[in-house]
This record gives C-alpha cells, structure tokens and sequence, in this order.
C-alpha cells in the first residue's frame, strides 16, 4: 500500500488524541534556533507472548511521544478498537504512557497461542536544535525551592550517584578549573566524560559504581555520568531517552539554566566523532520518549513506584493456573518521513 494513503488511513481512523504544552522548556526563545524538520510517521511496535498457564489480564504501560523541545506532535494516535486505554501524564506533562488494558477473551487467547502485537502511531514532526551561548549574557541563579531544582539535583541511585566519592573529587577538579562558571563547567565536564570513558553497547544502562568500574558504558551510562558531575554542583541535569528514526536507540543528557531553559548534551556522540561539537546541540534525528531516568507510575493495585526509563515499555500480568506462565515482551519501531 501506499506510504501516502497509509498515513490519509489512519489521520482519519484515530481514536485517541493528545495535546500537549510545548513551551514548558523554553523560558528565553532569542538563545535558540529551532529549525523544524520533515514530519515523520512513527510507529512503535510491542509484542507479547505467553506459553504454559494461560494469561487472564494484561496491562502494557507504553512511552508516548511529547511536544517539547525537540518536537513537536500535536497528535497521538492509538488506532486499536474497543480497549481500555488510558493516558498517564507527568504534573508538567514532561513524560506521558500510554496504559493499556486488555481483559477481553479472544485477545488473550491470541495472546496465549500465536501471540499479540500492539502498535502506536504518531506523527512528529523533529526539530534541530542549537543554543546561542552568545546570547547568554548572565547567569541566574537557581531557585532552589523550586519542584524542578529538587528533583534535578537529587541522588538516584543507582543511576546517579552525586555522594559517590571519586566523582565529587572529580567535579571539584573541574569546578575549580571552571572558576565557578556553570556554563563552563557544564562544558568542560561534558568534554571530560567524552574523553575519559570508553563506548561499550551494552544492551542496558550500567550502574554508576559498574561505570566506573568498566571504565565505559554505553550512552545511556555516559549521561548517568554526565547528570552525575551536574547535579553534584547543584545544577539541574536529566537524561532524554529517545529512539532513533533508523529503529536504534539513543540516550543523552540535558541542563537546566535558570530564565533560560533546557540545554542538550551528547557526550557519546562526542566521544564517537571529537572533531564535533554536541554541546547546545541537537540534530533531530530521534523521537523522544522521556525525560528523567526516572518516572513515577501508579500500577493496578493503586501503588505508586518509581520506575527506571521506560524506553521499552513495562508490562505486568496476571495468569489462571498452578504455575507462572513463560512471558516473552518485545519491542521495536518503524518510522518513515511524510511526503
């Protein structure tokens, strides 16, 4: 079928629909060029399957796409009939997932024999993203009472460990180096973790103490580090988990400057290519999923629980019989531009 007539399908089909700020990321618009980019179809793909006792209740909580910084989508799209979804949303609308929940019999009679497949699809439209530094005529400084300053410079472990000892070492070093520059530290740390730590791709984020341990890790680990150096110094920092348009997928950090906004920082993608400059800069070459290594959820017995990033997604399940079912989740995306 066409690629055209495919994307008229399902505009006209959608069922679910979302809108959502775009600004809450930039305070001051003259320190950023913002170049929007072709808009992309994008579907992201999960499939369950479950051999043995058969599966009686399946909730999927799924990541979703938001307008921010780096896209905009005024659309979602979630083209399944006749389920239960609901959309779970940050206080700011920072992350958004969509839960699924499927009771119905014949689903889950497919789901126990030859498996289930859902798909949602969005439009997005990226954008390339570079900050003027030039513009930046003084720094502010933090409101450290604020919701965003506490939660960005606070330890999450094991992920980013701001009392580890050989990194507050480490970020004095620079720090003195920086002369109490927050944009010069930010640089010089990111310059730091790009040189210093070696890429390995490893299929999941390792632990601060497992980085530097294996002196490395992949770009998910180097942003732990990255936030890590930040947030010792009391500079709000975060990861932006994304999926890459070729079907990879990417992790990177960002800063947070007062009256300012937020800052994009790839260190691996310096670490990759030294001779290119990725700080204050981003090519829009991913669709991005979530902010925040972590993310409050509430499950179905009414309990919240912070969760790790959920670039894959999280299922949970509930089975009929005197055994544990086998459960096998899977993930993947596809994404093609829109003519």
């Amino acid at each position: 079928m066409n690629k055209r007539i495919i994307t008229t399908a399902f505009l006209v089909i959608a069922a679910f629909v979302v809108k959502a700020q775009c600004n809450v990321d930039i305070i001051d618009s003259t320190i950023y060029k913002i170049e929007k980019l072709p808009s992309i179809v994008f579907n992201n793909i999960f499939s369950f399957k479950a051999t043995g006792s058969p599966i009686t209740k399946l909730i999927s909580i799924r990541p979703l796409p938001l307008c921010n910084l780096y896209q905009h989508n005024p659309y979602k799209f979630n083209l399944e009939k006749n389920i239960h979804v609901e959309l779970v949303t940050d206080a700011d609308t920072t992350n958004a997932f969509l839960r699924q929940t499927i009771t119905d019999g014949g689903r889950l009679n497919k789901l126990n024999n030859q498996g289930l497949i859902c798909t949602d699809v969005c439009v997005v439209q990226p954008h390339k993203v570079t900050v003027d530094f030039k513009k930046i005529k003084k720094i502010y400084p933090y409101d450290t009472q604020s919701t965003l300053y506490k939660t960005y410079t606070a330890e999450q472990l094991p992920d980013i460990a701001v009392n580890n000892t050989k990194a507050k070492a480490t970020a004095e070093f620079i720090w003195k180096k920086s002369k109490g520059n927050v944009i010069k530290y930010a640089r010089k740390c990111y310059e730091a973790v790009a040189e210093s730590l070696k890429y390995h791709d490893d299929p999941d984020m390792l632990s601060f103490e497992e980085i530097l341990t294996r002196g490395g890790g992949n770009c998910g680990s180097f942003a732990s580090v990255y936030v890590t150096l930040l947030r010792i110094k009391g500079i709000p920092a975060r990861h932006v988990i994304a999926l890459l348009q070729n079907r990879g997928y990417h992790v990177w950090a960002e800063f947070y400057l007062e009256r300012y906004g937020w800052i994009p920082v790839d260190p691996t993608w310096k670490n990759g290519n030294m001779k290119e400059d990725y700080f204050g800069r981003y090519d829009g070459s991913a669709v991005v999923i979530g902010r925040g290594i972590y993310v409050p959820l509430k499950f179905d017995d009414g309990t919240v629980k912070s969760t790790r990033s959920l670039q894959n997604g999280w299922p949970t399940y509930w089975w009929n019989g005197p055994q544990k079912p086998e459960f096998y989740f899977s993930h993947d995306h596809t994404s093609w531009k829109m003519e």
